[in-house]
């Protein structure tokens, strides 16, 4: 019955998952040890032992796994001990005292390009930023960060160039790399970045590279129509054809340098012998005559895959290098499953394996020989731009529009322990609560308990007389069963007997209880759900469904319990000691919830169901359920639907795990809304999965009759640490002690400046956020795009309300903690406006508007007494927020738009600096400008006031922070290696914050 029930609730899955960092098979576990070695002494100049923990814990495991003989467990946490350890970025410039978080494989901007070296050792990757970045990918680390092409941007917009640095290549004999940021062509050396020549000739962006057999022979593309081919050491083109009638995306080598195949904006497919220079292939590749992004000879003979913007890869019949073969120019087929634009493509060079990424956010891996998908991978949180195989084909790389990079290893299957004791398929898995033991049980009716660490068989119970299909523990001494003989059993498994809890008609699906067990609910298919006194066995109420419960969740304080049922819906009840109470009803899924957990703790909860998606919602203590993220990943090509039926949450609730048909066992970043990776092992449907209470571990069990124990070492979040996408707004708490970023990721991270420590992360937003502010030192407040402000407490961790407003651009909270002031704006109304708003809700919003006037930035004061607004038209208008009204007349300060302004702590001057970088220092009662320096020459990004009210600090979008004091003295500067979107002064002064686009923050030092 409990088989039938799975099958009906259908959930569609995608076959994605994110692994951990693979490295050259030659490295032993001994070298990688060393190599940890000598980078954690580095770190410990630099950090804390407490910031080192982490690390040392899985060197010391890595050394008892080598002591056990064990070289596979050992290399893999050897590895991982080098990707968390703490370090200072390559070309940090002086008095930048400490980085909190690291920023491993990601840039400030957009991944246009990635290239492995030809050992696999190496990642280029060129981006929107900017910049040019090679990683090992040993400890994820970059090496070399090459800004040369930084001359050739400045003269270029966004109309001429508008990836600004489209495209990289590696050399085939790894000694140097090729990109361009423009017109101009730049070789250097990837591990010193040293410039070696320079290629002058096209008349337009070079948006493509390949390198032929040798480091002298270089291919390129362009917005001019062009393709060259270079030799390089003469720095001068040796071929060149000028037959394209639209901007060139993409080129490849073929036929061991004796092919060249080009694809243009117009979809088309050209291919060329260079030594006859004939063109011996022109034809359209995608449907619709729309772009075409990606070329690579694969397949074997002279295929060529091809993708662009119609969704649909395809394998094309090229021809010979004299021109002759059999059905040119044909589909010979296409790889479907994208379904959206394939924006890059890649192939190992074999041709075996060709690899897509697409707008869907997907990464596909295909077989070129028959088109079968073999994997498809999804963890970017915007659309994947960029792709590469290594070499070997044992491991792909994506970049996206998110500036990340992801590495996928193309592995059959993940590191485990598999423990096939079951004679029948299984349906459930428990951990206990030390997490010491789990315990598995299925369709053979037997209960069995296994060490939690090393999967050693403990012992087995049997009482059952059907499938069992639900277990719980209750505590470290009981566990509560239920199965399709209609029991729920309570074990005491000190002597191994069991209580029988007797009512349900038919068979029981679910059981759950609360933190303490003092608590047992029970649901079945008989449309019941039941509570339990778990001492005696007796039926405390019953509680009347629609349709057959398939799962139940108790929130760990035993007031609230969720209902999943086959017809889809989701109830929420309140529980007390004789009755159940329904608060709310939604429908979830459209075929059925097959799962539904709580978060820790117990604000959200999490399901699945038959329309596809795993979903989060927000839990009120009434009950009312408000939708938060959805995860909508694809079918299985082939497929419409994809079952999922396995959900839990991580003890501290940042990451989910579902598992299902597709025997996979997906692990979700719910605070990125990414999938960090997936853990393949099983060879048949995975029906539960359970994460160990430390986070170390997970048990899964499935149709395949086996049980596996997957150790996760550690998540993909304590490899990056800081935030996954670019920090947009900071604040520092009154004592200076602690800092709030807020950031395109949709959360607010905590930090302990001191140590570097993150304290807490705050998630629930469902877009971007810009601001943050602290109310008191327990309270944060913060806001951005998704036009809510919403308030947390940080003991315990819990968000408090929220409340609709604009696009918030600012916040500021009062000294008293009772009010915060809130700047916002609705461009599609042409609306702005100030709002002070009531920390608790208790009074209604004082707004003040602004309408039909074209705002450039807005400033509130440090107390939420004044706002400030600045136009496009260089003029000033000053509001006093608590009576409503404007103060004196619009001041025209500049005349270019206002780029950004600021007021000190005693209202007594204004800093405003204009979009040219040119800062007007003003005294605010009179508006007389006292100073006036040209400060900020490349480009204006941000201006913050020290709260001592005599120094402020300018951003430049290229990376460059100056402080100033107020009579116009520089005080010091900064070129970072990333770019600070925002910043802040500590409140003594002599610090100053900044927080990056990469996702850290950097403490400057001040002269004192």
């Amino acid at each position: 019955m409990h088989r039938l029930i799975l099958t009906a609730l259908t959930v569609l899955v995608v076959t994605v998952f994110h692994g951990w960092r693979a490295e050259a098979a030659e490295d032993h576990v001994s070298t990688i040890l060393m190599q940890f070695a000598q980078e954690r002494a580095e770190a410990a100049q630099h950090f804390t032992p407490a910031e080192l923990a982490t690390a040392d814990r899985l060197a010391k495991r890595a050394e008892e796994a080598l002591a056990e003989d064990n070289p596979t467990a050992a290399a893999r946490l050897a590895r991982d001990a080098r990707w968390v350890l703490p370090f200072r970025p390559v070309g940090l410039p002086n008095h930048v005292t400490r980085v909190i978080g690291t920023a491993r494989l990601r840039h400030a901007d957009r991944i246009n390009d990635i290239a492995y070296s030809p050992d696999g050792r190496y990642l280029a990757s060129a981006s929107r930023d900017g910049t040019v970045r090679v990683w090992n990918l040993g400890n994820g680390r970059e090496i070399t960060v090459y800004r040369g092409h930084a001359e050739d941007l400045r003269s270029q917009t966004e109309d001429t160039n508008v990836f600004r640095v489209p495209a990289v290549a590696f050399a085939p004999d790894g000694q140097s790399i090729a990109s361009s940021g423009g017109e101009v062509i730049h070789i250097w050396e990837p591990k010193t970045g040293k410039p070696l020549h320079t290629l002058k000739g096209h008349k337009g962006v070079a948006k493509a590279l390949a390198f032929g057999s040798d480091a002298n022979t270089l291919l390129s593309g362009g917005d001019d129509r062009t393709i060259h081919i270079w030799d390089v050491k003469a720095e001068k083109p040796v071929y060149t054809t000028s037959d394209q009638n639209q901007r060139v995306e993409a080129v490849a080598f073929g036929a061991g340098g004796q092919l060249i195949a080009a694809i243009n904006a117009a979809g088309e497919l050209s291919v060329y012998n260079p030594a006859t220079k004939k063109k011996l292939l022109s034809i359209s590749v995608t449907d619709g005559g729309q772009a075409g992004y990606g070329v690579a000879f694969a397949g074997g003979g002279y295929g060529i895959v091809t993708a662009g913007g119609d969704t649909k890869p395809k394998l094309i019949a090229g021809p010979a290098p004299d021109g002759t073969g059999a059905g040119i120019g044909q589909t010979i087929r296409a790889f479907t499953g994208h379904s959206a634009k394939v924006n890059s493509l890649a192939a190992t060079p074999n041709g075996q394996l060709v690899v897509t990424g697409s707008q869907d956010k997907s990464v596909r891996i295909w077989d070129a020989s028959n088109g079968k998908q073999l994997w498809s991978f999804q963890g970017h949180l915007g659309q994947v731009t960029a792709v590469a195989l290594r070499p070997d084909g044992q491991q792909a790389a994506s970049g996206g529009e998110d500036g990340t990079i992801r590495l996928w290893p193309l592995t059959a299957s993940d590191e485990h322990r598999a423990l096939a004791d079951a004679a029948a398929p299984l349906w459930t898995v428990a951990y206990s609560p030390d997490g010491s033991q789990f315990a598995t049980a299925g369709a053979d009716r037997t209960i069995r308990f296994y060490d939690g660490n090393t999967g050693k068989l403990l012992r087995t119970l049997t009482g059952h007389k059907a499938a069992v299909t639900a277990l719980v523990f209750r505590d470290r001494g009981h566990l509560i069963s239920a199965s399709g003989d209609k029991l729920v059993k309570i074990w005491n498994l000190s002597t191994g007997t069991a209580l029988d809890c007797i009512g349900h008609s038919t068979a029981v699906l679910a059981v759950a209880t609360d933190a303490s067990g003092k608590r047992v609910l029970s649901g079945s298919v008989d449309k019941s759900v039941r509570a339990w006194n778990p001492e005696t066995g007796k039926n405390l109420w019953t509680w009347p469904t629609k349709s057959a419960v398939c799962t139940i969740a108790v929130r760990n304080d035993g007031q609230q319990a969720a209902v999943g049922t086959a017809d889809g819906g989701l109830t929420i009840l309140a529980l007390s000691p004789d009755a159940a109470k329904p608060l709310g009803t939604t429908s979830a899924h459209l075929a059925g919830t097959a799962s539904v957990v709580y978060a820790p703790d117990g604000s959200r909860l999490a399901t699945c169901g038959g329309d596809g998606t795993i979903r989060l919602w927000n839990v009120s203590e009434a009950g009312v359920l408000t939708p938060g993220l959805k995860f909508e990943p694809p079918a299985r090509p082939g497929t419409t639907s994809n079952p999922l039926t396995a959900l839990a949450f991580s003890a501290d609730g940042r990451y989910l795990l579902g598992a299902g048909a597709d025997s996979i066992v997906h692990i979700w970043d719910i605070q990125a809304g990414a999938e960090l990776r997936g853990l393949r092992g099983h060879t048949d449907w995975v029906t539960a999965a359970a994460f160990r209470p430390d986070g170390l571990a997970l048990a899964s069990v499935g149709v395949d009759k086996t049980a596996r124990l997957f150790d996760l070492s550690r998540h993909e979040s304590e490899a990056t640490g800081g935030h996954t996408l670019p920090i947009r707004g900071l604040a520092l708490n009154s004592t200076g002690t602690q800092a709030a970023t807020a950031s395109e990721d949709r959360t607010v991270k905590i930090w302990d400046l001191a140590s570097g420590r993150e304290v807490a992360t705050l998630s629930g937003a469902s877009d971007a956020l810009n601001a943050v502010s602290f109310v008191n030192p327990k309270t944060i407040v913060a806001a951005g795009d998704e036009q809510r402000v919403r308030w947390w407490s940080l003991d315990p961790v819990k968000e408090l309300r929220s409340i609709p407003s604009g696009r918030v651009f600012n916040l500021a909270s009062r000294p008293d903690g009772q009010h915060v002031a809130a700047v916002w704006a609705k461009p599609s109304e042409k609306l702005a406006a100030f709002e002070l708003l009531a920390t608790d809700g208790s009074t209604p919003p004082v707004q003040i508007t602004e309408k039909e006037r074209e705002l450039s930035c807005a400033a509130i004061a440090a107390d939420a007494s004044i706002g400030i607004t600045g136009g496009t038209d260089g003029t000033l208008r000053i509001w006093d927020l608590q009576k409503k009204e404007r103060l004196g007349n619009d001041w025209p300060l500049f005349s270019k738009a206002v780029a950004d302004v600021g007021l000190t702590p005693d209202k007594k001057t204004i800093v405003a600096i204009d979009v040219d970088g040119t800062v007007h220092i003003a005294d605010f009662a009179s508006r007389k400008v006292q100073h006036t320096i040209a400060a900020v020459p490349d480009g204006v990004n941000a201006l913050s006031v020290a709260r001592t009210g005599d120094k402020f600090a300018t951003l430049s979008v290229e990376g460059t922070v100056r402080v100033w004091s107020l009579d116009g003295k520089e005080l010091r500067a900064w070129k970072l290696p990333t770019v600070a979107n925002a910043a802040g002064f500590t409140p003594d002064g002599r610090t100053l914050i900044t927080a990056n686009r990469d996702g850290t923050l950097y403490v400057l030092a001040l002269p004192q």
